[in-house]
């Protein structure tokens, strides 16, 4: 009997050590294993695809931590725990919220990172400017993307056009496309219109885009006192009378337009350069030269995601090891691999051909060509846009900029 009971004993010592061992090494797992709390607010398919190469490379080469993505939270939601709790580590967002986000304290600076790594040798100047706020940075663009005019040589030339140098022969193309009714192609993502991309072109010459930042959400009264902002709808009514060009010329496709071009049945093109996936094996050309009689104009340079970092996540070092991760030079090969011109310099070198016209937008552009409109409230886009509008639809009235502000804070 006494034999018995100690077996009993025997094998009650063994479960209990087996349990414990096996919760203590199920404990070990589970510490080691280290999750990343990421919201993605990115509206458009193109720069959704690049972020997937992102988040595929960095998983594959760190298998101990957990990236969970976000993409379904209200915007209050955010403010609030990122505000409060250390819940989201790090949001993918544009800049109009970046903006918003670093006013209210709740991102943190990134400088450290851009000067570890020597950011802005890497990566293209107006690129790293979507990132900084003032002297410091505050986010790292997920892909850079410009304006660019697409065209069919042979296509042209129907239209009394041998070549195009410059923006005074594509003025002249578009008028005569309108003289035969023909309307442009515009290739845009999602969170782009046609009118806020013309704007763009003349806005990004005629308005101190750093400046701007300084005014952001001001108010009524301080955003009444910046005279430029009327006069950039100035000339862009200037524009419409002496091109003839109008809202209706402007027709938003999808990246099928371009075969449109190829095969003649329209000359041009005005696209996003995400469309270097679809051009790398066409005979098309690209716009090389931006200049107007003699000015130089800025070909707007556009990114409309940017990650940025959680002040109050207790996973500092995690994150920095993310991002420092993603702007390496093998993973943006990764992204131009599949076809996207990066923000990065080393990555793009193989693009070949009327391609690197691209390229040398992005090497000559700077914090100059940031969209102007990335550095207003969020809020005031909607309204910006429709004032737009009725400029490009023949109706100027001197006032556009008194009500857009009206329109923003009622």
């Amino acid at each position: 009997m006494k034999g018995k009971q100690y077996l009993v004993i025997l094998i009650s010592f063994l479960f209990i050590f087996i349990f414990s061992g096996c919760k203590k090494n199920s404990s070990n797992k589970s510490s080691s294993n280290k999750k990343l709390n990421i919201y993605v607010d990115i509206k458009d398919e193109k720069t959704k695809e690049v972020f997937k190469i992102i988040i595929d490379e960095f998983e594959k080469e760190n298998k101990n931590v957990e990236l969970n993505i976000m993409n379904s939270m209200s915007k209050s939601k955010i403010d609030e725990d990122m505000a409060k709790s250390d819940n989201i580590d790090m949001v993918v967002i544009n800049r109009n919220v970046m903006l918003e986000l670093k006013e209210k304290g709740i991102i943190s600076d990134l400088s450290s990172i851009y000067e570890k790594v020597n950011l802005n040798q890497k990566f293209y100047s107006a690129v790293c400017a979507y990132g900084k706020i003032g002297d410091k940075y505050f986010g790292i663009p997920v892909i850079p993307y410009s304006l660019e005019i697409i065209y069919n040589k042979e296509s042209i030339k129907q239209f009394g056009i041998n070549k195009l140098d410059n923006l005074n022969d594509t003025e002249m193309l578009f008028k005569r496309m309108k003289e035969k009714n023909l309307k442009i192609p515009v290739i845009l993502n999602e969170e782009l219109t046609p009118s806020l991309a013309v704007a763009g072109f003349v806005g990004n010459n005629t308005i101190n885009v750093g400046e701007l930042e300084k005014y952001y959400d001001v108010g009524k009264e301080k955003y009444n006192n910046i005279t430029y902002m009327q006069n950039f709808f100035s000339e862009l009514n200037n524009l419409v009378k002496a091109s003839g060009i109008d809202d209706k010329f402007f027709e938003k496709k999808d990246t099928s337009a371009i075969k449109d071009v190829e095969k003649g049945s329209v000359p041009a093109a005005i696209a996003m350069s995400y469309v270097s996936k679809e051009l790398r094996d066409l005979p098309l050309n690209i716009l090389s030269s931006y200049s107007l009689s003699s000015v130089k104009v800025n070909p707007p340079i556009i990114v409309n995601a940017i990650i940025c970092a959680s002040a109050n996540s207790k996973n500092q070092e995690d994150i920095n090891k993310f991002l420092e991760f993603i702007i390496e030079d093998s993973v943006q090969k990764k992204i131009a691999d599949e076809g996207y011109i990066t923000g990065n310099r080393e990555a793009n070198k193989n693009f070949q051909g009327y391609l690197q016209n691209i390229i040398s937008h992005f090497e000559n552009a700077n914090e100059n060509n940031v969209l102007f409109f990335y550095n207003l409230p969020e809020k005031m886009i909607l309204p910006l846009n429709n004032e737009v509008e009725k400029v490009l639809g023949g109706s100027y009235s001197n006032d556009q900029w008194r009500k857009v502000i009206e329109n923003t804070y009622k």
